[in-house]
Parts: C-alpha cells; sequence; structure tokens
C-alpha cells in the first residue's frame, strides 16, 4: 500500500499493457532520486481500472499520478481505463489531485485521441528524460506562489502534449535529445521491476509495417557491455538468476546496423556469462529476434558457447521476394534459406516469424508461402511464429487494409498448428483484422 503521507504513481498493469515500459520509466526515477525528493510511492492496478479500485488505493495523498501505456492493439480497452480514471476524478471534484498521464506507441501518433479520453499530458518518442523533468517541474509548480491560481503547463517538459485549461489547443513542447542508453538503467532495481535488458535501441531498417524507427530513430544506440554488465550484477544480488535481452536485432549489437559485429557480441555474451550467480542467459531469442541476413557462422561462434537457449528467433515475414521488397524488408528469401541452414546446422532450433496478409499480396505471392512451410517444416526443429498483418498508427502501411488469410492458408495453418508446428495468435488476429476492417479501429 502507498505510504499515506506519500504521493501516489499508479501504474496500468495487466495483459493490455507492457511492463516492460514500467521498469524503464520507473528505474529512471529511481536513477534520478525522484520518488526521494518529491516523496512519491508506486502502486500497480490491473489494465481494467475500476472506481472502486481507485478509490481504494487513493488514499489522503495530495497527488495521485495515472500512468497509462498505450498501444493500438489494445486501444478501446485503455482508452476505457483512461476514461473511468477521468469521469471518477470529475465526479468526486478531484481535478488538483488526480493527474493522468500517457504515453506509448498509440499516443506517439495519435495524441490527440488519449487526451480527448482524459488524458492530461501525452508524452511522445522516448520517456526517460521527459518523466524525470515533468516531476521535477511539477512539484517546482505547486511549491510556488503561483500554483493556486493556475494548473500546472508543463511548458519546460521534452516530448509532451496537453491543452492549456479551458481550451482545446493542443501544444507540444519540444523535442529532447536521443537518449544515451547508458544514462538511464534498464530496470527498476529498487522497486523490483524487472524486464529483458534493452541492448540497443533505433532500428535502420525501417520495414513499412513498423514504428520502431519513427520514435527511436534509425541510428542503432547500444548500451555498453560494462553497464549491461553493472546492472545485471546489482539483479543478481536481488536473486536475479536469468537474463533475456531486447533489441530490434540482437545480432546486430554493436554494429551500425549493416552488417554484424560479431567481436562486440562476443565481449558482451562472455562478460555477462561470466556473472557470479548468472545461471542461464539467452541471446537471439524472445522477447527479440534476429534478421536472417545476421545469421553468419562467425555471429553462432560467438554466441553459442555463452548462451542457454538452443532456439532462436528468425524475422522472415514472407516468402515472396515481392512482399519482401514492398515492404522494404532488406533482406532476400534466400537469406532466410541460409539463416535456416546455419542455424539448424548448429544442431539448434528456429521460429521464424511470419506475417500473413502484408498489403499488396497476391494468390501467386501466398502460394511462395505455403510452398516455404512445406518445405520449412519438413526439417526437424522447425516453427513458424504466425502474425497476421495489422496496419499500425504511424507506419507507412497504417492506410492499407488489415490481412486476411485465403481459406486455403487458413487450412495449412490450421494443420500445422494441430501438429505444433505453427504457433501464435493469427487466428485471434484475423478476428481482430476483420473487426478493425469495419470498424477502423483495433478493439
Amino acid at each position: 500500500m502507498p505510504g499515506e503521507d506519500k504521493d501516489t504513481i499508479f501504474l496500468q498493469f495487466g495483459r493490455h499493457t507492457n511492463s516492460y515500459t514500467w521498469a524503464t520509466l520507473i528505474g529512471a526515477l529511481e536513477a534520478r532520486g525522484i520518488f526521494e525528493r518529491h516523496a512519491l510511492d508506486v502502486v500497480t492496478e490491473p489494465s481494467n481500472m475500476t472506481q472502486a479500485c481507485i478509490r481504494s488505493r487513493g488514499g489522503a495523498a495530495r497527488n495521485n499520478f495515472f500512468l497509462f501505456s498505450v498501444n493500438s492493439y489494445h486501444l478501446q480497452k485503455i482508452l476505457k481505463s483512461i476514461q473511468t480514471v477521468s469521469n471518477f476524478r470529475a465526479e468526486n471534484s478531484l481535478e488538483g489531485r488526480m493527474h493522468i498521464i500517457a504515453g506509448g506507441p498509440h499516443a506517439n501518433i495519435y495524441p490527440e485521441e488519449i487526451l480527448d479520453a482524459g488524458a492530461d499530458y501525452v508524452f511522445c518518442k522516448e520517456g526517460e528524460m521527459a518523466l524525470v523533468e515533468f516531476f521535477d517541474a511539477f512539484y517546482t509548480w505547486q511549491s510556488g506562489t503561483s500554483s493556486a491560481r493556475t494548473g500546472f503547463l508543463p511548458d519546460m517538459v521534452p516530448n509532451c502534449y496537453y491543452r492549456h485549461p479551458g481550451s482545446q489547443k493542443i501544444t507540444c513542447t519540444r523535442d529532447a535529445d536521443l537518449v544515451n542508453l547508458d544514462d538511464y538503467p534498464p530496470i527498476a532495481l529498487n522497486h523490483r521491476m524487472f524486464r529483458p535488458i534493452e541492448i540497443t535501441r533505433g532500428c535502420p531498417h525501417g520495414c513499412h509495417f513498423c514504428l520502431t524507427p519513427r520514435i527511436f530513430g534509425y541510428a542503432p544506440r547500444h548500451r555498453s557491455v560494462d553497464n549491461i554488465a553493472c546492472w545485471i550484477e546489482r539483479a543478481v544480488k536481488v536473486k536475479y538468476k536469468r537474463v533475456w535481452f531486447m533489441a530490434p536485432n540482437s545480432f546486430a549489437y554493436g554494429s551500425k546496423g549493416s552488417k554484424p559485429n560479431p567481436p562486440a557480441i562476443e565481449a558482451l555474451l562472455k562478460r555477462v556469462r561470466g556473472i557470479n550467480g548468472l545461471d542461464e542467459v539467452y541471446f537471439g531469442t524472445f522477447p527479440s529476434e534476429v534478421r536472417p541476413e545476421f545469421v553468419t557462422e562467425a555471429v553462432m561462434d560467438a554466441v553459442i558457447p555463452h548462451v542457454t537457449n538452443d532456439t532462436f528467433v528468425v524475422g522472415a515475414q514472407s516468402a515472396s521476394p515481392a512482399m519482401l521488397k514492398s515492404s522494404h524488408r532488406g533482406h532476400t528469401v534466400e537469406d532466410v534459406w541460409n539463416a535456416v541452414d546455419i542455424i539448424t546446422g548448429r544442431g539448434c532450433k528456429v521460429d521464424i516469424d511470419m506475417i500473413f496478409g502484408l498489403p499488396g499480396e497476391t494468390p501467386d505471392d501466398e502460394a511462395l508461402t505455403i510452398e516455404f512451410m512445406k518445405r520449412v517444416l519438413a526439417r526437424p526443429g522447425v516453427r513458424i511464429h504466425g502474425h497476421v498483418f495489422m496496419p499500425l498508427p504511424g507506419t507507412v502501411f497504417e492506410h492499407e487494409a488489415p490481412g486476411i488469410m485465403s481459406p486455403e492458408m487458413l487450412k495449412i495453418i490450421g494443420q500445422y498448428t494441430k501438429a505444433g508446428r505453427v504457433f501464435g495468435q493469427h487466428f485471434l488476429q484475423v478476428k481482430r483484422a476483420i473487426k478493425l476492417s469495419k470498424n477502423g479501429r483495433i478493439s
């Protein structure tokens, strides 16, 4: 329970939100002393936040900050939670005590939609620096003589959208510089919020179905080996026994993004593997993937001796050259086969990410994917992680139709799914895609 004499940050948790976000942001607040400087506490709440939940947790704190991470896939459910908090605030005349803050992928592209739902402040792009500066600015304002006369305006806080009181005008503050990952922790150690260690941010490839470069930039930024090892060593002291890594392309660690840097990968993994008390190291697997053209014999030499996993996740997305070109993937079908050959040749397994129903996909393109699936799944140790194309806001493909699989593809996917060779939420995504095409929104 939050301390009665402390202001409270409420974090929206649950299957509709990305808990990795909170580990990063709370870690940034820890590192900058925000909790001690402003007497703040943190509690977590389910994503379907109810008024009873808000009332029971609100306590006597002078300020309650409700944080939401908004993604397009669960947009309507998250907006409903924001509206619940906003309605409770209005019904109980708590405008001066309850503050709603939102960010996340969808908020980056459509901040007005989040403000309309009841949010007071919407953060775009990277949040570490912005959130630290927000709390410092807020409490500086609240301790001043003007706080009784005007609402807080985050004019000097970067990456923030907000409305002036009594106005529909939306203001966007200055852009913050892209952060140096070493300047902020990858986890929130004091609050025991762990996540896969983010080793790289930014992606140079610009796939047309992906939002990553628009939020985090095209130039890869890597966390240093010393910084990564330092935080894992500290986490191990509180019983953190396994480590995973997060990157747009794990095998691009230490590189500029165009070709792999095996010595940098090996230096990282050797250092991490040598940490006393750490039992397991997972790299090149869930929750990240690797690009097929980055799978080389030299990279596998650098990785295999130091990792626990014997399965690697390769992002193929399509077996049609035309689809790879139109979606700006930057690799070939031959690169995918080469990656499969190299990984399985080492006695390892491979999960291949595929996106069905990409924009412009023809029956001939689908036939190539079906033939690829039949051939590759004839090999032992190979599975396909299936996805159905979703037009995500802010991407080049935003206004394309959602992906729909043909009856033949559905039949084949169903057979392989029953056999355990294809997995994922592709059938649910088909239903969501159909609903999206009718309503114009994922719900």
